[in-house]
């Protein structure tokens, strides 16, 4: 019998809040270790890579949910031809930056040092873009405590490197030298744990091969594409448009909580190939109702931690990244507003519909809507206008069309898109635990000064009440607590409800 759904998105959670950690760590060793320059220098270096890479990858990761688990007597052919794709856009990039894109962009963002770091980053893609289909092919072939491990092992060398390096040469060129060794060492047993996983004999790519694999992935590739820069575009703008200080600052406070993108990513990596399943064999209502009730877990982390990273966002920052920081606090909190939306995969039902190119509408104008309103918003009211222009556009549009879309495909009203009720309870009992914080709003600081000590404190607090609010009144009962805690750590087998 295969793993239960929870047990996997658990594991596969785990590895990504490792690796999310690790790069906070990277960062609060970094703020403290270069100056403002030196530390915008290397953030901005990695943000090419991050906006470059859904042009590169297009969607092609995706195509193996679909592809892998319906034609498994020919899966290694369909994984080459994947890793062929893949390794072709990762050469053209490195290609660019070698051959002068590395001084266009340090032009671009007024920075000379990152033509030089740039350079040095050159042979990354070759890496990573291949390797971006390992956890696809590795979840669809059931081998997700793989996907953990390697995934874990992966960001602790970097972590390890990248830190070494910049305590022997202390600058940010070293730093991202140490990033790309790090990606080459893994690369080659990534390349055959993949192989490993997959069945038949190896045929040579064929043009018809790699164009059923284009077809379906352009269309959701594109919409990743521009998702992806969507998500990236304040900080884009705030680098373009304000100095180094100021971005050093804004990308700090930009930070995404590392158990918000565990859950996130590892959900939907579990949920697709079942979702996909459900609606090839005619049942939607199925699929809907699996979506849906990953919404309601989803949101008994969500929100809990959205209202408590509200009321600690200074003490948050001041632990990651110094009290040099203590000004991405507020940035950071107006990013702590986006993470509501993010109970929902949002596009997994669309993905299932074979519908890319609707996500692709939806990035495409989001983007432009985005644009528009964060280039004036910066303008009113400096760098946290970015953010503001990317909650105003992810609220006002990208979540109705998320609405009225899966309305339209699985025929139903938007009120039953989302389980209301059940989301609204979960919401209502996290606000209602914050009142722990009133005492200290009202009366100032009643807790010691240490930052660690009053996050500790506060955490322990406001977790109890949030989980006895949840008990009392009957939105969790303990034996569903219980049970789902033995499963996870026994890792029993089942299927998931």
């Amino acid at each position: 019998m295969s793993q239960s759904r929870t047990f996997k998105a658990t594991i596969l959670a785990f590895a990504q809040g490792m690796a999310t950690v690790a790069g906070l760590v990277i960062g609060a060793v970094l703020s403290r270790r270069f100056d403002y320059v030196d530390y915008a220098t290397f953030r901005q270096t990695l943000l090419v890579f991050t906006v470059a890479t859904p042009f590169l990858v297009m969607g092609l990761p995706q195509s193996l949910y679909y592809f892998l688990p319906t034609q498994k007597e020919h899966s290694r052919t369909i994984l080459l031809n994947n890793l062929v794709l893949l390794g072709i856009t990762g050469l053209a990039f490195s290609l660019f930056l070698i051959l002068g894109g590395n001084w266009l962009l340090s032009q671009s963002f007024g920075n000379e040092a990152l033509g030089k770091t740039l350079l040095i980053l050159s042979p990354y893609s070759l890496f990573m873009i291949p390797m971006a289909a390992f956890a696809a092919c590795m979840v669809v072939q059931n081998r997700v405590k793989q996907v953990a491990f390697f995934t874990t092992i992966n960001r602790v060398l970097a972590l390890v490197l990248v830190i070494a390096a910049v305590f022997i040469w202390q600058t940010p060129e070293a730093a991202v030298a140490a990033t790309v060794v790090g990606a080459g060492i893994m690369f080659f047993p990534g390349i055959i744990l993949m192989f490993r996983s997959t069945e038949g004999k190896i045929r040579h790519p064929s043009i018809d091969g790699l164009w059923e694999q284009i077809k379906y992935s352009v269309p959701l590739g594109a919409a990743t594409m521009v998702g992806k820069v969507a998500r990236s575009l304040d900080r884009i703008i705030v680098a373009s448009l304000c100095s180094s200080e100021q971005f050093a600052i804004y990308t700090n406070g930009a930070t995404r909580i590392p158990l918000i993108a565990a859950v996130t990513v590892s959900v939907a990596s579990v949920l697709l190939p079942d979702v996909v399943r459900f609606y090839k064999d005619g049942k939607s209502n199925d699929a809907v109702r699996l979506w849906q009730s990953a919404a309601v877990k989803c949101s008994f982390i969500i929100f809990p931690v959205t209202c408590f990273a509200l009321a600690m966002a200074p003490e948050i920052i001041a632990c990651v990244y110094s009290d040099k920081y203590l000004k991405s606090a507020g940035i950071f909190r107006l990013y702590t507003l986006l993470l509501p939306s993010q109970i929902c995969t949002w596009g997994v039902l669309f993905m299932a519909a074979h519908k890319g190119h609707w996500l692709l509408v939806r990035s495409i104008v989001g983007l432009g809507i985005n644009l528009v309103v964060s280039l004036l918003l910066v303008h009113l009211c400096g760098p946290k206008g970015a953010v503001i222009g990317t909650i105003i556009t992810l609220y006002a549009w990208n979540i109705g069309f998320n609405l009225i879309g899966i309305g339209k495909l699985y025929q139903l009203p938007i009120s039953r898109v989302l389980p209301i009720k059940k989301i609204a309870k979960v919401f209502a009992f996290s606000i209602a635990a914050s009142f722990v914080f009133v005492p200290e709003l009202l009366f100032g600081q009643i807790l010691p000064q240490n930052n660690w000590m009053r996050l500790a404190v506060y955490a322990l607090l406001y977790s109890t009440i949030q989980i006895g609010l949840f008990i009392i009144f009957g939105v969790v009962k303990k034996d569903v607590i219980r049970k789902a805690v033995t499963k996870i750590l026994s890792g029993r087998n089942g299927k998931s409800r």
